[in-house]
Formats: structure tokens, C-alpha cells, sequence
């Protein structure tokens, strides 16, 4: 059991890279940390620090301040400070980590005043300012992120970034002030729901390193949700806030043909709203032969796991 967890990413669980172990974020000794556990439940090692993402290769992770991520985005972060740097608007010792996953070394490839100062906008300065969202691209030498600010207002925007992993080739999408949820479809590819200033808000396809990008324009792909692509980068599974009715709905598209099918759709009670919402998070095993949702069909949490036949 965690005593690092949120109703929107949980504590991190995941495996690492093609092994039986996996690890999760805890809290220890007045910190929170990343432990390491084999599918038999034995402990295996403590990282002193909590990880957001693991490479495929199971080397290398990322990480960043969980929380500034907890103060910009309520119901992300966790309740035990990681510093006092957390309450400033830009900090310079605070930033993107890579972590040797051997050695448990960390470099930081970027920090947030870096990315301030990379094309900056109007708001930047009065703003407070975090990462998150970061992945590894399928050979883990490119990884994409966001860099997210709240305005003085309140109002939450972002921008998606990629950059190598050793800190070098930054590259600023072409969106449009929002990006929310991503996934690589391949080396170069990534399947995002962002919005553009000439495409307005939906699923695109953008090219890492590039400024062009194609808007996905079948009309049961039209809502954010959070997409995860199979290893061949084919397949999409996706899901959708509750509608007016309260529906809410599991997703498949094939990136190929430009087809999307409903897999399933589930009346979600009104108790779960806000930041106690359940989003579906669907996401591909390693084979690409099930997937695994969290749903509330019984009017509690739960991961449900189903078989997902694919046609030629």
C-alpha cells in the first residue's frame, strides 16, 4: 500500500522496462521516495526520490517537483512538500531529471527557468510555473513533456516540448495554448488533444522536430480524453469525459484507416466530478493484446482488464 496517491495519476505504478518488477511513489522518512517491488511482492529497492515515468528499456527515468505539480493542478500532486523552492514562481534549481536507474544519478536536462525564457509569452513572468505529462519516445532518445504555467488569474495553460536525452535539440510544438493529454505513435509521431491556432481544439497527429502537423478529423474522435498507442503505433485507445448524461466512453481507433469504434460506455454517478472524477486512463499491456481502465461501475474504483480483438 501508498501513501503517495491522487484520484488523477495515482502513485506512478508501472513496469520497468520488459522485467517482472515494477515500482510506485511512497512516502518515507519525511519524503517521498519510488520503491521497487517483484510480482511475488518482495521489496527490492528504495529510490530516494519519486519517479513520473520509466524508459522502455527500464535504464533511465524522468521526474520532476510532484509538488509544484500538486500546487499548479489540484488532485495531481501529493500532500508531502519535496522543498521550499515549491512556492516560487520560477525557480532555477528546480527543473526536468533524467535518472540513472543503476547508479540512481540525476541530471537535469532542463530547468524551469529555462523554459521560461525559451520564446516567452506575456504572462510568463506574473505566473507560476511547472512541468509535467513527460514520455520517452519508443527508442528512449527523444522525450516530450509539458511545460504548464497558472496566470494570475488562475487560468492553466501549457506547452509541449521535446528534447534529447541528454538535454540537447529542444523543440516547442505548434500549439496553442492547451495540450492535455499525449501519446508517441511512433519515433517521430505523436497523437496529442491540443488545440492550434488554425485547427481550434481536437486530436492531431504532430511531427517531433517539425512544425507540420494533421488534424484527425473523424467526428467519434472529437473529445479530450487520454490516448494510449499500442507498440506498432496502429492502434489508439482512447476514452471521454461524462456527457451530459453522465456517459462515458472507451474508445478504439485505428490510426490507419481513420476509423473509430465505441468499445464501451458506462453511466458514471454525478458523486464522482471534479477532482474526485475517474477517468477511464486506458492503457495497452506490453503485447498489445489487453487493456486495463479504471472504472466505477459498482460505485467504487476499480482496474478492469479487457480483451481487445484487432482486425488486419
Amino acid at each position: 500500500m501508498s501513501r503517495c496517491w491522487n484520484f488523477q495519476q495515482g502513485s506512478r505504478l508501472q513496469w520497468i522496462g520488459r522485467s517482472h518488477q515494477f515500482l510506485f511513489n511512497d512516502h518515507a522518512n519525511n519524503s517521498v521516495v519510488s520503491k521497487v517491488k517483484n510480482i511475488e511482492g518482495e521489496d527490492l529497492h528504495t529510490y530516494k526520490f519519486p519517479i513520473y515515468i520509466v524508459s522502455n528499456d527500464g535504464k533511465s527515468a524522468l521526474s520532476f517537483s510532484f509538488d509544484r505539480l500538486g500546487r499548479g493542478l489540484a488532485g495531481y500532486g501529493y500532500e508531502f512538500s519535496q522543498g521550499k523552492s515549491a512556492q516560487e514562481k520560477i525557480p532555477s534549481n528546480e527543473g526536468l531529471y533524467l535518472i540513472d536507474m543503476k547508479s540512481e544519478e540525476s541530471t537535469m536536462l532542463l530547468s524551469l527557468r529555462q523554459a521560461v525564457s525559451f520564446q516567452p509569452e506575456k504572462d510568463f513572468f506574473d505566473s507560476y510555473h511547472f512541468f509535467s505529462h513527460c514520455l520517452f519516445s519508443p527508442s528512449d532518445k527523444r522525450i516530450v513533456f509539458f511545460h504548464q504555467w497558472v496566470t494570475p488569474t488562475g487560468l492553466v495553460k501549457n506547452r509541449m516540448f521535446s528534447l534529447d536525452t541528454n538535454g540537447e535539440n529542444i523543440f516547442l510544438f505548434p500549439t496553442d495554448g492547451m495540450v492535455s493529454h499525449i501519446s508517441w505513435t511512433s519515433e517521430d509521431h505523436i497523437i496529442a488533444y491540443a488545440s492550434t491556432i488554425h485547427g481550434g481544439s481536437g486530436y492531431y497527429l504532430f511531427t517531433d522536430q517539425n512544425d507540420t502537423f494533421e488534424k484527425i478529423t473523424t467526428k467519434k474522435l472529437s473529445s479530450d480524453g487520454h490516448p494510449h498507442a499500442s507498440k506498432d503505433g496502429r492502434w489508439i485507445i482512447t476514452d471521454t469525459y461524462p456527457d451530459r448524461c453522465r456517459d462515458q466512453f472507451l474508445k478504439l481507433y485505428d490510426l490507419k484507416h481513420n476509423i473509430c469504434e465505441d468499445l464501451l460506455k458506462l453511466r458514471i454517478p454525478f458523486f464522482f466530478r471534479d477532482e474526485k472524477r475517474c477517468d477511464f486512463h486506458p492503457r495497452w499491456d506490453r503485447e498489445t493484446k489487453l487493456i486495463c481502465f479504471d472504472a466505477v461501475m459498482d460505485g467504487t474504483r476499480s482496474q478492469c482488464i479487457m480483451k481487445v480483438p484487432l482486425k488486419p
